[in-house]
């Protein structure tokens, strides 16, 4: 298990100013390769999973869509694409993986949960609708509570028995 701070420093903006975009290229160019470099792992989709939580879950999606057939299973915790309700950004930058079924032929479990009370139940639910809409299985659960930690916790441990089955 890898928890990597999903705010890395950009020059002249300081900690926690980077995007959601450079922290996807920062996981893909230095993070994952270090891992994989450093530390007896398997590899391939079957054996990969990803998994976030809040802003975390919107890393999850922008990093697993950008080389989808390297991962097997994904896991996103009170979080969505933000901008699915006012454009389709993330569609179009993710086009190949929405679209191209083989692709997602290594995707074993793609699992969302949400607080009912969640601010970004909205969101959350538009994104599973989309992921559908593009051919995704997608095993969504809305859970009571909001945007806490206590979810998060029942949500990591609903989706870790589904993994490298």
């Amino acid at each position: 298990v890898v928890m990597p701070d999903g705010h890395p420093p950009v020059q002249g903006v300081g900690q926690g100013g980077a995007s959601g975009a450079g922290f996807a290229e920062e996981f893909a160019a230095d993070i994952k390769p270090y891992i994989e470099s450093h530390y007896r792992v398997r590899s391939g989709a079957a054996n990969t999973a990803i998994a976030g939580l809040s802003m975390g879950g919107g890393h999850t999606l922008d990093i697993s869509m950008a080389n989808l057939p390297a991962y097997g299973y994904i896991g996103v915790y009170s979080s969505g694409v933000f901008s699915i309700n006012n454009d389709d950004s993330f569609q179009m930058q993710h086009k190949a993986a929405l679209e191209d079924a083989s692709q997602r032929a290594g995707l074993k479990y793609f699992w969302f949960g949400i607080g009912s009370d969640d601010f970004l139940l909205d969101t959350a639910k538009a994104t599973v609708a989309m992921f559908r809409e593009h051919g995704f299985d997608v095993d969504y659960h809305e859970s009571g509570g909001g945007h806490v930690w206590m979810n998060w916790r029942d949500y990591l441990n609903d989706f870790a028995p589904h993994l490298f089955q």
